[in-house]
């Protein structure tokens, strides 16, 4: 592995900061970001894994054709694991996918487990893998993840967020609508934000409030 230089590690760092804004135009220059450090460092596994994390972020937009997307962030992940077989970036990311794109969740579950070895504090991979426990129907597993990225990060919305998605697709509306609110009360802007908490009421069967979240989020 050959590590990046100082002006590769804060162009990367730019690029991992763009991609918490969660909007369109941040996510588009983060992967441009990422996308030049590989280019012009392709020993680079965290570059590699930057832009593999960048073009997954990319897909949640869900306003093209995933496909082609998810292809060049799988392509990204590998080359970082060929580079450090334990980037846990890049593990989480290919995570992801095989869990949500190829319906794999053994091979999901052992990439998840891989990069929390390699990075015990890293919530990303940590609230990832809850969503993917919930979805395989292992809440209290997925509770437990939870709990654990909530100790390493407790102010984070993306933990609140995540917490909330869980528990709504766990039919627990009344948590769920608490955790919402959390992550609003820590700093949440997104559109996700909104949409999250119309859905959640729209799924509790509260239509006027689900109508007024869902317009805001649009």
């Amino acid at each position: 592995r050959t590590p990046a230089s100082d002006a590769t590690r804060t162009v990367l760092e730019r690029a991992r900061l763009l991609l918490l804004q969660r909007t369109v135009p941040a996510t588009d220059e983060a992967i441009a970001l990422a996308e030049r450090a590989a280019e012009e460092h392709p020993a680079s596994a965290d570059a590699w894994a930057t832009l593999a994390s960048g073009l997954y972020s990319r897909l949640s937009f869900h306003d093209r054709d995933p496909s082609p997307t998810a292809d060049r962030a799988e392509e990204a992940a590998t080359r970082a694991l060929a580079i450090d077989p334990d980037e846990p970036v890049a593990l989480r990311t290919l995570a992801i996918l095989a869990g949500k794109r190829h319906g794999d969740f053994a091979r999901a579950q052992e990439l998840f487990v891989r990069a929390l070895a390699a990075m015990p504090h890293y919530t990303s991979a940590r609230i990832n893998y809850a969503e993917l426990l919930t979805l395989a129907g292992h809440d209290d597993e997925s509770g437990v993840q939870l709990a654990l990225a909530r100790v390493h990060d407790p102010l984070s919305p993306s933990v609140h967020m995540a917490r909330a998605v869980c528990l709504g697709l766990q039919r627990r509306y009344a948590e769920a609508d608490e955790a919402w609110s959390m992550c609003r009360a820590a700093g949440e802007t997104s559109l996700w934000l909104a949409a999250g908490e119309g859905v959640n009421a729209l799924a509790a069967g509260r239509l006027a409030e689900a109508e007024s979240k869902l317009k805001e989020a649009d």
